[in-house]
């Protein structure tokens, strides 16, 4: 069967769907990929850094402690209040419209127990460093650098704690990574995930 589109394709069977959503599925996702990569570049620092790396990130802190309050957290997007443990914060059409991408409250947050901390520029300027770095992103060819994802891997014993920073003094979104027996941070790349970064 010749496929073009999904809204072109005539299907006399489930299995035929299934063949046709499925061939469909992988294309879009492929085509996902190469658009990504064609726009950006990522970094990750289980590869090992590019030597540009330290020029760029001091460049990129100066911005964001720059436009950063000098005594309020920095500022933070729904995404980020979702999945931190401050839904209050959020409309509630917006946070359906968030989990109806896929949005959620983080795993091993508990309202009254953990909700994992909004960050000022103290504390981001403590984390944005060489060995904290964990990836970041530049537009294609470019040592500009967009965000960065920084671990915090000391404020609690339990878990390690992501942050993923914009250059406009904000932070995008956090996730958690329980830890057992005070381990120590090891940066590693998702298999899935291999694709996207570039070797310095």
């Amino acid at each position: 069967m010749q496929i073009t589109t999904m809204d072109e394709t005539i299907c006399y069977s489930f299995e035929d769907f299934l063949s046709v959503f499925n061939q469909y599925a992988k294309t879009t996702e492929q085509e996902r990929k190469k658009k990504l990569l064609e726009e950006r570049d990522y970094y990750h620092s289980a590869n090992g850094f590019p030597d540009w790396f330290n020029e760029s990130l001091e460049a990129f802190n100066e911005q964001v402690i720059d436009m950063a309050s000098p005594t309020k957290p920095l500022k933070t997007t729904e995404t980020f209040k979702v999945q931190a443990g401050y839904p209050h914060e959020v409309s509630r059409e917006r946070k359906q419209e968030l989990s109806d991408f896929g949005i959620k409250q983080d795993r091993n947050v508990k309202r009254d127990v953990f909700l994992i901390p909004k960050i000022d520029a103290q504390s981001f300027y403590g984390l944005s460093n060489e060995l904290k770095v964990v990836s970041y992103s530049t537009p294609k060819d470019s040592n500009f650098i967009r965000e960065v994802v920084v671990v915090d891997a000391d404020s609690n014993s339990d878990l390690f704690l992501f942050y993923v920073v914009g250059r406009k003094a904000k932070v995008l979104s956090a996730w958690t990574v329980r830890r057992e027996n005070n381990q120590q941070f090891i940066p590693e790349i998702n298999k899935n995930e291999e694709w996207k970064y570039r070797q310095p």
